[in-house]
């Protein structure tokens, strides 16, 4: 099949489009590299070099190349491929040993299934009092090594639990301490079920939208006041492609899975001089380390973008409930674990 695409995008570092992402699952399929197992972890925008993008001039031809992160088995290999969209084919691929990708969301689901299914950690609910499963939230984290031989060539996680009235309640007040679930992602199993022993849960629920703040003795605070934003003119910024100019300032606005926002050739006009600032720049990590020692928290030292990705957990945004006044709105495009694209509105 000829996946090969006319050129979409004007502009080297123009944000990666939803069907670039389509083109480059079916060329990665083509090329028998998306079996039905296989989880993508991301795809992304091959970046030009800073010296290809500095030459580069208004007319001149643009490649678009993708970079492919795959996840073939339950093993510590991972694959990545680098995707030529322009030409419709897969420009190479080397294989990973050895490294574990961010946790995905499909294995994730995987392991609270598994952790429901195990009859040690029932078992262990059931000694806090907790029968009805429905209730209970459970969140996988990322972990790293502990020395255990069962974690050797695994993908781990360590899953703690919550407990909820109903789907909509903040589980997080209520933390089931002193349990632990490992938990295999890669082959969805159980590996251990650590318990170290049994703490009373809080009796009182965290809710505080206003029906739940109501219904307890706490006040309910009075409602906001009308608030109008305008600009008669017009807003000051100007949007082409993905180029923001605003103030003599420009940059072209980028989005990546991992690092989020990422914002490309950064200028300012100073006089008659473009002035360049900054090639590129992005949040590289963001390192949340938990301060509570003990056996069930301790080991929590989430790395927000590189475990998470910072751009996978972007919520969407909508009109006159998150921004008021003249607003544009972007979308960014990813790839959802299947290789789809996943727009986040």
């Amino acid at each position: 099949m000829n996946t090969a695409l006319p050129i979409l995008a004007p502009h080297p570092l123009d944000a990666l489009s939803a069907l670039e992402v389509s083109a480059t699952k079916q060329i990665l399929a083509d090329a028998g590299l998306l079996g039905p197992e296989v989880l993508v972890s991301h795809i992304v925008l091959d970046e030009p070099d800073k010296v290809s993008i500095a030459s580069w001039r208004a007319g001149d031809p643009v490649e678009r190349r993708t970079r492919a992160l795959l996840i073939p088995g339950p093993e510590l290999t991972l694959i990545d491929a680098l995707v030529s969209v322009t030409a419709g084919s897969v420009v190479s691929q080397h294989t990973i040993e050895g490294m574990r990708p961010a946790l995905t969301m499909t294995e994730s689901m995987y392991a609270v299934q598994a952790c429901l299914d195990s009859p040690d950690y029932v078992a262990a609910l059931a000694r806090r009092g907790v029968t009805d499963l429905s209730c209970v939230q459970i969140d996988p984290w990322p972990a790293g090594s502990f020395g255990f031989d069962a974690e050797v060539g695994r993908r781990i996680a360590r899953c703690i639990s919550f407990i909820r009235e109903t789907p909509s309640d903040n589980g997080y007040a209520r933390p089931v301490e002193g349990l632990i679930c490992h938990v295999d992602l890669g082959r969805h199993t159980v590996i251990d079920v650590i318990d170290h022993g049994v703490t009373t849960m809080p009796a009182e629920h965290a809710r505080y939208d206003a029906e739940s703040v109501a219904a307890t003795s706490r006040s309910v605070r009075p409602e906001l006041r009308p608030i109008a934003i305008s600009q008669p003119d017009g807003p000051s910024f100007t949007i082409t492609g993905n180029l923001i100019e605003w103030q003599n300032w420009s940059a072209r606005i980028g989005f990546d899975p991992a690092e989020g926002l990422v914002l490309h050739q950064l200028t300012i006009l100073d006089g008659d001089r473009v002035r360049p600032v900054a090639h590129r720049l992005s949040v590289s990590e963001m390192i949340v380390p938990y301060g509570d020692p003990g056996p069930v928290q301790g080991w929590k030292n989430a790395f927000d973008a590189g475990e998470w990705g910072l751009g996978r957990m972007t919520q969407s945004l909508e009109l006159g409930c998150d921004c008021l006044g003249e607003i544009t709105y972007l979308d960014a495009v990813m790839a959802n674990e299947q290789g789809d694209p996943w727009v986040v509105r």
